[in-house]
């Protein structure tokens, strides 16, 4: 999958999309419209928890339909310059998930890296150790993810416009 087809992104239709903070120090809750896939329920975003705690990165990703397909998660520290954004690389499949670690130098290793997709609950859960990203050294996160089947699927965040923004900025709690 190319670095383009990640970056360049056309979304249909208004999109209204609301985020805040939870009651919970360090996380975020980014509210997707349900129906505002590109390719209608399969891999259609509807919401997005962020949680930045001290020792790792937890995404919980909930969509309208889990099917096989890719899901691309954009990590960097806020205030941040592009070379320093980190991505996590899923690869959903019915035989066998491939996961990934890219940065600006290429693949990386993780140890403690996964990706757990979830069919029944129709749900994914990324969990990025703290150590794989800027070795531990960051504060608040940006995060924007994006899904795909073929071609782009859904955005988030995504403004009514069809840009995809980062987040607000996600302390670390």
């Amino acid at each position: 999958m190319t670095r383009a087809k990640f970056l360049v992104s056309l979304v249909l239709g208004a999109v209204v999309v609301s985020t805040g903070p939870s009651a919970n120090a360090g996380t975020q809750i980014i509210d997707d419209p349900d129906r505002d896939g590109q390719i209608g329920a399969a891999l259609d975003i509807t919401e997005v928890r962020v949680a930045n705690n001290d020792r790792a990165i937890v995404t919980s990703i909930a969509f309208r339909e889990v099917t096989g397909g890719d899901l691309a998660l954009y990590y960097r520290p806020a205030g941040s310059a592009r070379r320093d954004v980190v991505l996590v690389y899923s690869r959903h499949r019915a035989r066998r998930d491939r996961n990934e670690l890219r940065t600006v130098d290429g693949e990386q290793e993780c140890a403690g890296l996964s990706v757990t997709w979830d069919r029944d609950a129709d749900t994914a859960r990324v969990r990025l150790p703290a150590s794989c990203f800027h070795d531990g050294s960051y504060g608040d996160i940006r995060v924007r993810l994006i899904t795909e089947i073929g071609g782009d699927a859904d955005l988030a965040p995504s403004t009514p416009r069809g840009g995809w923004p980062w987040s607000a900025p996600i302390p670390r709690g």
